[in-house]
């Protein structure tokens, strides 16, 4: 190979590399393929794509438009955001956005809200929302929790989703972006 091929050829794997590496970061927050289903059994109906790549899904029909991020607090009793604030007006549907037992479904001060326990024992907490649901139902990723009430910081515009693992509030996000798929480089020789 002559030194031009070889000074070029360097650029190009690394574009590629970070090209795998983060375009999934974009694609999976923009493009994610949440199609409606026409009421059958109150559940999204999820695409090829999502079955394949199990993150979670938004919680509400507006897709993974956050209207405000996690912010971690400095200390246990600090100030902070402890989730994401998704879209929603009162009386949306909420989604489950994975599978999971209800641990807790009512009124906490000024606020309804649900709690489930996931597989991975996190527990999701999200509010307001109203539901039928008890503790020891079991819903599924994708199935009807209930719809957005009122109260908390949402004041009608947004549905609020807090994750704790080991009791530690943690950034849910994580968790509703697909991890990329780093794809071995072809010798072009």
């Amino acid at each position: 190979m002559t030194d031009i091929s070889i000074s070029i050829l360097k650029p190009l794997k690394l574009f590629i590399f970070h090209l795998f590496l983060f375009a999934p970061l974009f694609i999976g927050v923009s493009k994610i393929d949440i199609s409606v289903s026409a009421q059958q059994n109150n559940k999204l109906s999820i695409n090829s794509r999502e079955q394949q790549h199990p993150t979670w899904i938004s919680p509400s029909r507006n897709g993974l438009e956050v209207l405000k991020e996690f912010k971690k607090p400095e200390t246990k009793y600090a100030a902070g955001h402890r989730g994401i604030d998704f879209p929603a007006l009162s009386g949306d549907h909420i989604f489950a956005p994975t599978t999971g037992r209800v641990t807790f479904s009512g009124l906490v001060v000024d606020r309804p809200l649900i709690t489930f326990q996931t597989n991975q024992n996190l527990l999701v907490t999200l509010e307001p929302v109203i539901s039928e649901l008890k503790p020891g139902d079991s819903v599924q990723r994708g199935e009807l929790l209930g719809n957005v009430g009122s109260g908390a910081h949402c004041n009608n515009i947004c549905v609020h989703l807090g994750i704790r693992e080991n009791g530690e509030y943690i950034n849910p996000l994580r968790f509703f972006i697909s991890k990329p798929e780093l794809l071995p480089l072809i010798n072009p020789s």
